[in-house]
This record gives C-alpha cells, sequence and structure tokens, in this order.
C-alpha cells in the first residue's frame, strides 16, 4: 500500500485470506476504511488440531499430495455442487491439484502456528462485512456468528447452498453482497 502509495484501503479475505485481513486490521487499523471477512474465522488453532496438521504434513511428505487434495475438495463444496455444479468442483479441483507439495505443506504450517484475533474483534469499528456459506464445515457458520456479535459496526449474510467456497458456489449472490457494501460505504461515489 505504501510503494502503491494507498494510504486507506477496504480489505477483503476469504479463508484463510480472512486471517490475514484480522491480523492486516489488529496491526495497521488506521490503514482500512472497512473489512470483508468471508468464509474465515479468528480462532487459532488447538493443540489437536495443530497436531493433526503435522501429523498431515507428514503424510504428505511421505505419500505426496493427492489424499490431502481430494479430502479438501471434498469438504470446502456443499453437497448440492457436487451435483449441480461439476464444472466449478472440477476447475478447483484442478487448480488445487496445481499447488506444488511444499506450497501445501507451507500453508499447513501457517495455519497451526496462527494466533488468534478474537481478542481484537471489539476493537474494530469500521464498517465489517461478514459473508459465510451455510453449509461450510471448514469454518463454520458459528464462527461467522461470532465475528458478527463481537464486531460492532459488522453485517452478516449466510449464503445457501454454498460451503466453504462460496465465492465460487454462489458467485452471484456474493458478488452482490459485496457489491452492496461497498455502495453502502460509499466507495463507488468517492471514485466519481
Amino acid at each position: 500500500m505504501n510503494q502503491m502509495k494507498i494510504s486507506k484501503a477496504i480489505i477483503c479475505g476469504l479463508s484463510m485470506g480472512g486471517f490475514i485481513a484480522l491480523n492486516a486490521q489488529a496491526r495497521f487499523p488506521d490503514r482500512f476504511e472497512a473489512i470483508i471477512l468471508c468464509d474465515t474465522q479468528c480462532i487459532a488453532d488447538t493443540i489437536e488440531v495443530k497436531l493433526n496438521r503435522y501429523k498431515t504434513i507428514d503424510e504428505i511428505a511421505l505419500n505426496g499430495t493427492l489424499n490431502f487434495n481430494e479430502a479438501f475438495i471434498k469438504k470446502v463444496f456443499c453437497k448440492n455442487s457436487f451435483t449441480n455444479k461439476q464444472e466449478i468442483v472440477t476447475q478447483l479441483r484442478s487448480v488445487v491439484m496445481a499447488n506444488p507439495e511444499q506450497i501445501i505443506i507451507n500453508g499447513l504450517k501457517a495455519l497451526a502456528e496462527r494466533s488468534e484475533t478474537c481478542s481484537t474483534l471489539p476493537e474494530i469499528n469500521i464498517p465489517t462485512l461478514i459473508i459465510c456459506g451455510r453449509e461450510d464445515e471448514v469454518t463454520p457458520l458459528e464462527q461467522s456468528e461470532f465475528l458478527h456479535t463481537s464486531i460492532k459496526a459488522s453485517a452478516l449474510h449466510i449464503i445457501d447452498n454454498a460451503g466453504h467456497v462460496s465465492n465460487i458456489e454462489q458467485p452471484e449472490e456474493f458478488n452482490n453482497e459485496i457489491s452492496k457494501f461497498l455502495l453502502a460505504v460509499g466507495v463507488f461515489s468517492k471514485r466519481m
């Protein structure tokens, strides 16, 4: 942002991007005009979850990424998408399968070692949109509801027939909610 001479921005993060957005906002609160958090949460891994991530890393190092990738695909989509949206499932599978092993391992380590940001939520005093797929198994709806009750100036939108990748399962509704939010915070009027 400094290099591009952007003094304030609206940041949007989905999943791990939401962890990054919450951390960025906590570290540099004066740099953000609004925040959009999608299919994400503020908690850190429990000891058990952290150990399971490292066990998964060991399995990937031993057997490759195929089993991990297939399990990931099964977990991020709502069940309906496997029947009615096979094309997007196939597209995301291709993207996921193209990730090098080291990238996946680094991502799992980053998730295992992340800090909680729940304690910073009451300090967020900028407009905040929270979006969650109703069938999100990775970051369940309860986590988005917690974000919403903890952030004063927040709105929560739940997308039906969507899991963890609500942006690609229901792109029209997802984009419509973001557009309405941006209009509400006056982004488009400022650009004209």
